[in-house]
């Protein structure tokens, strides 16, 4: 089963754009009515309205590295993401990317790490750790950072009903030296 397919520009949320807290979400019964209308067409336009206007309630947040994220060129990165409030993901496709959703670092879905969906650069170089899916905490090792990594980058969870996404940046700095004295 494919996930649903994301807007061009990923929201952080599925409410509508400018709305937030509970008038986010309001049905039919919130834009009052006039005297002029009847039951039938009352029932009427809550049926066109429920159609015109999707709204999604917030089911979880993304929440991932809040500042950036430092490493050193030849180091292992790890990028943390989780959902709140806790939620198996274990059913869920998590996507992590760089710069934009088709540019994909790892992705995890039908149950599965589906290596060949990353991008070239990334092969090899990843392991999705899932020891706490089940309660919506993964991690992502990228290993060997090089100057070409560094960027906007971004981890991406979709239920069949809802999706949302973290995003931050790595910052990849300098040459990793190993002495033979260390």
């Amino acid at each position: 089963m494919s996930s649903p397919a994301p807007p061009a520009r990923l929201p952080t949320s599925s409410r509508p754009e400018g709305l937030e807290g509970p008038e986010a979400c309001k049905g039919p019964e919130d834009f009052g009515h006039t005297p002029f209308l009847t039951a039938f067409s009352v029932g009427t336009l809550e049926s066109i309205l429920t159609q015109v206007t999707p709204c999604v309630q917030r089911q979880w947040d993304v929440i991932g590295p809040t500042k950036p994220v430092q490493a050193l060129v030849g180091e292992n990165v790890k990028f943390s993401c989780f959902l709140s409030p806790e939620t198996n993901a274990e059913g869920m496709e998590v996507r992590f990317f760089k710069n934009q959703f088709s540019d994909v670092v790892h992705i995890y879905m039908n149950g599965k790490d589906q290596k060949h969906m990353q991008m070239p650069a990334y092969r090899g170089r990843t392991e999705l750790m899932k020891d706490f899916i089940t309660k919506g905490h993964v991690s992502l090792t990228l290993e060997m950072v090089t100057s070409l990594d560094a960027g906007v980058y971004g981890c991406w969870f979709s239920s069949q009903t809802y999706y949302q996404e973290a995003v931050w940046e790595l910052q990849v700095s300098g040459q990793l030296i190993i002495s033979e004295n260390s």
